[in-house]
């Protein structure tokens, strides 16, 4: 079960290197303009935009380890709509935007319940569960484990 989870963080260490490394989330035709004929941003253009701005502050400056990070923060500070924003999210990263944050929280997790001897309770902290029970709550949904029962079956 610890190899399974391994592989499923290291997946998730490469679908993030490659979102910081797109420079375009949205597939423009080549013909069209950047600009319409008011000179206003095309929504493919914008979208690309909201998009990378989001994987910014997402990963760039891992917001998401702060326990009050949320759609809400994000909305407020890139200044767009929650519709707009929640359809940008799904379009570039495949998922909705807790899935996203809870996987994203739960690889640092992994890698510390590993690596570090950190007590379960700072392992949530640190990585931006706002409670103790929420994050064994998600970590044995998302890995059929508790996270004792992870550190101790990968530390064998």
């Amino acid at each position: 079960m610890a190899q399974q989870i391994r592989e499923l963080t290291a997946q998730q260490e490469l679908r993030d290197a490659e979102l910081l490394d797109k420079t375009t989330f949205v597939q423009e035709p080549e013909e069209e303009p950047e600009t319409d004929d008011d000179g206003m941003l095309c929504p493919e253009s914008r979208m690309d935009k909201l998009c990378i701005a989001i994987r910014d502050i997402i990963l760039k400056e891992k917001a998401y380890r702060n326990p009050a990070f949320s759609r809400d923060y994000v909305i407020e500070r890139l200044g767009t709509s929650r519709t707009l924003f929640v359809d940008a999210f799904y379009s570039c990263f495949g998922m909705s935007f807790p899935e996203y944050i809870n996987s994203l929280r739960l690889k640092d997790a992994v890698r510390l319940l590993e690596q570090s001897d950190l007590s379960i309770e700072d392992i949530s902290e640190k990585t931006g569960f706002g409670t103790l029970r929420t994050f064994q709550r998600q970590f044995q949904k998302n890995y059929n484990l508790s996270p004792k029962d992870y550190r101790d079956s990968a530390n064998k």
